[in-house]
């Protein structure tokens, strides 16, 4: 059981970067893309036509971070979050995970499964950078967060111009924006700062 859980948690991490497929993506204007889960059950169809968060000015900052939230868990039926937001409304934080397929003994539909989620999850989450752009007028930086180690945040420039959130999907291009946020995560600037160098090529 603890080897498959490992398994789970790299696949989440590499199935974009080491898929040789390319991932399924929306094109611009569609409502949603479905999929078929290995489990004999219904499709699933994500993201859902949801009617838009009724959000008012005079709603707090973490009022309005919470209706964000409850908006995204409804559009994404898979996703969790915990919504955050600073008094003043410059900051704006989600904590997010995603539910993932349980293994049933289909090596292959189960990966391709992972593979899918891990998708949805990327976009979700620009998705959820740029809602918290448009609602949070006095927004200076957001961040969408999977681990505590490694919070990334963005400034409210750089997430209006990130484009369509589906263009994310792919682990190479999430990848990427990542390394361009404004704040990187400490433990992960150090890591870099601290990379050993490769020693000069000696020849004998």
């Amino acid at each position: 059981m603890n080897r498959r859980v490992l398994l789970v948690s790299a696949l989440i991490l590499l199935s974009g970067a080491c898929s040789s497929a390319a991932p399924v993506v929306h094109p611009p204007g569609a409502a949603a893309v479905e999929r078929s889960s290995p489990a004999p059950v219904l499709a699933v169809q994500e993201p859902k036509d949801v009617a838009p968060p009724s959000i008012a000015e005079s709603d707090s900052p973490r009022v309005k971070a919470a209706k964000l939230g409850r908006f995204m868990e409804a559009r994404w039926p898979r996703v969790h979050l915990e919504p955050d937001a600073n008094a003043l409304g410059t900051v704006a934080a989600f904590g997010i995970t995603i539910d993932y397929d349980p293994y049933r003994g289909n090596d292959r539909a189960w990966e391709q499964s992972v593979h899918q989620v891990a998708s949805d999850l990327r976009e979700a989450s620009v998705e959820l950078l740029q809602l918290s752009a448009k609602y949070f007028p006095h927004l200076r930086y957001a961040t969408v967060w999977e681990d505590r180690r490694l919070i990334f945040f963005w400034s409210k420039r750089q997430i209006e111009r990130m484009g369509p959130a589906w263009l994310y999907r792919d682990f190479n291009a999430y990848l990427a924006l990542t390394r361009v946020a404004e704040f990187q995560p400490p433990l992960l600037v150090y890591a870099r700062e601290h990379e050993p160098r490769p020693s000069a090529i000696t020849t004998q």
